[in-house]
């Protein structure tokens, strides 16, 4: 017996696992970063960000991988790459666009997330429910980063405060003379 089928069997023992599986693909997102200078172009803000993903696991995955960057929970960049061998790592460069034609974002930080083996559907394909590769850990696919947006009004500077004394000939406002009603008056 192969020491592997041993480790699987003493796991079973063990643990209980029900179900064994045989080699498989175990895809990662790895260092997730904002990759250049943000810039609103054409109503959108860019974001170019770049992120490795690496198959650790033990056989490479039989069709293409569809990554994506969510901002919040929307799909904000696509992308297929070919197969992954077991213990590739592929880059990926990519510009994430989301309309904000009135740069209400400016100021703001944006919450994005890269996926390998995105659980959307892409290019009329079907897919799993996690993904369309067939791994043995579908729950490490992910990884964050916040993105703080520049621009933006400053809440938090220093405001000067209201003056302490009166300027000279302010009246209070009981001080302040009502105007007469001068004509006849309504009843």
């Amino acid at each position: 017996m192969s020491q592997r089928f041993v480790l699987a069997m003493a796991a079973v023992l063990a643990f209980g696992y029900a179900e064994l599986k045989a080699d498989q693909a175990d895809l990662v997102v790895q260092e997730f970063q904002k990759n250049g200078t943000l810039q609103w172009k054409n109503g959108n803000l860019e974001i170019p960000v770049r992120f490795k993903v690496k198959n650790q696991g033990s056989a490479a995955t039989t069709v293409q991988v569809l990554n994506s960057v969510r901002v919040n929970s929307t799909d904000r960049w696509t992308g297929f790459m070919g197969t992954i061998a077991a213990g590739e790592t592929k880059t990926i460069n990519a510009i994430v666009k989301v309309a904000d034609p009135s740069k209400l974002l400016a100021g703001r930080t944006l919450p994005l997330v890269a996926y390998a083996d995105a659980p959307i559907a892409g290019g009329g394909t079907s897919i799993q429910p996690y993904g369309r590769v067939d791994e043995s850990n579908d729950n490490n696919n992910t990884m964050a980063l916040q993105v703080s947006v520049p621009g933006g009004f400053d809440l938090k500077a220093d405001v000067p405060s209201p003056p302490q004394s009166r300027p000279s000939g302010f009246k209070s406002p009981d001080a302040v003379r009502q105007p007469k009603f001068i004509g006849k008056q309504r009843s």
